[in-house]
C-alpha cells in the first residue's frame, strides 16, 4: 500500500481486504467496513418473524400456520394435475386401440370378400394412422 502526503495529512491509499477499507486520517486508524446478508426462502427471515412478534405473540405461529396449508394445497392440485394427465393418456391408448382392431377388422372383412384393392387401401390407411400415433411423442 501506498501512502499518500495531502495536506499534512497520511492518507493510506490501498486495496480492500475481507470487505473492509482502512484508512489513515490525522494519525487515526479508520476502519470501515460493509456487512450483506441475503435470504431466500418460503418464510420470512427469523429476525422477521421476531419482529412480527412483538407486535402480535402469535402472528408467527399464523404465518407458518398459512404456509404449510398453502403448501398443503399446492401439493394436493399438482397430484391431481398428474392424476388426470395420466388417465387422459390413457383414455386416449384405449381410443387408439379400438380405432386399430376396427380398421384392421374392416381390412380383415374386405380381404374376405374379396375386395383386395379396398383392403389395401384401408391396411395402409390404418397402418399409417397407428405409425402417426406411435411416432406422435
Amino acid at each position: 500500500m501506498k501512502q499518500l502526503k495531502k495536506s499534512g495529512q497520511n492518507v493510506l491509499q490501498g486495496k480492500r481486504t475481507d470487505e473492509k477499507n482502512l484508512k489513515i486520517a490525522n494519525d487515526r486508524i479508520v476502519i470501515e467496513g460493509t456487512k450483506t446478508e441475503t435470504y431466500s426462502g418460503p418464510l420470512p427471515h427469523p429476525s422477521i418473524l421476531q419482529g412480527y412478534k412483538q407486535i402480535e405473540p402469535d402472528f408467527p405461529m399464523k404465518v407458518v400456520n398459512e404456509w404449510e396449508r398453502n403448501s398443503a394445497h399446492i401439493r394436493e392440485q399438482e397430484q391431481k394435475e398428474l392424476d388426470l394427465q395420466i388417465k387422459k393418456e390413457l383414455r386416449g391408448q384405449w381410443m387408439a386401440f379400438i380405432v386399430s382392431v376396427l380398421s384392421l377388422s374392416i381390412v380383415l372383412v374386405s380381404v374376405l370378400t374379396g375386395n383386395i384393392a379396398f383392403a389395401g387401401v384401408s391396411a395402409l390407411a390404418a397402418f399409417a394412422l397407428i405409425a402417426k400415433a406411435f411416432l406422435q411423442k
